[in-house]
């Protein structure tokens, strides 16, 4: 079973990347992180971290299991465009709320730690999940973080696509301690991803 982008293993989004580079590298990528010590904190013990936070009509809240079943309609519908961007099977068709909420559960457990960080992406005005946003550490060492993001379809071709994304990368750079995030793995803005 795939997991979600970004996990509390110590490879953090490189996962991703050896997905995109070398998929049978996968395998051994995550038995090396199981075996080594715990993944890296990716901001100091003193940066508070947003728990939330709101632009346009989007609503930024922190991973939280309790969104399972809206968060899993969601992702079921934005598969297509995950799949693209990543370059893999995930999120597979089979994928039930109960992984879905295993998975949001692992999310939640290294955003505490302070590993990666998952935001659900809210619609403020129906209070629809419309994406998730990953935080978590870089592939490359000019990085100090990697985001990505997906969006359900109707949102991610969309109009308000390209306010999300600048909402996205303003809020990086005014609420957390980064000086260079990589935004590679999120698929242009000008390609639509069509629904299954």
């Amino acid at each position: 079973m795939m997991q979600r982008p970004c996990q509390t293993n110590a490879c953090g989004l490189l996962i991703v990347s050896l997905w995109l580079v070398a998929p049978t590298a996968l395998a051994s990528a995550k038995a090396e992180s199981a075996q080594s010590q715990p993944a890296a904190t990716l901001v100091d013990a003193s940066f508070v971290i947003p728990q939330r936070h709101t632009f346009g009509n989007v609503r930024l809240i922190k991973v939280d299991p309790e969104y399972a079943e809206r968060d899993h309609q969601a992702l079921m519908q934005a598969k297509a465009q995950i799949r693209q961007d990543l370059g893999t099977e995930w999120p597979e068709d089979t994928l039930t709320l109960a992984e879905n909420t295993a998975s949001l559960i692992r999310d939640l457990q290294a955003f505490n730690q302070r590993t990666n960080f998952t935001y659900h992406l809210i619609e403020r005005t129906t209070n629809q999940v419309i994406g998730c946003v990953y935080i978590s550490q870089p592939g490359a060492s000019q990085y100090q973080a990697a985001l990505y993001y997906w969006l359900i379809p109707a949102y991610y071709n969309s109009s308000e696509h390209p306010a999300i994304r600048q909402g996205l990368q303003y809020w990086l750079k005014t609420a957390w301690p980064f000086q260079a995030v990589d935004f590679s793995l999120n698929g242009p803005i000008s390609e639509p991803v069509l629904p299954e």
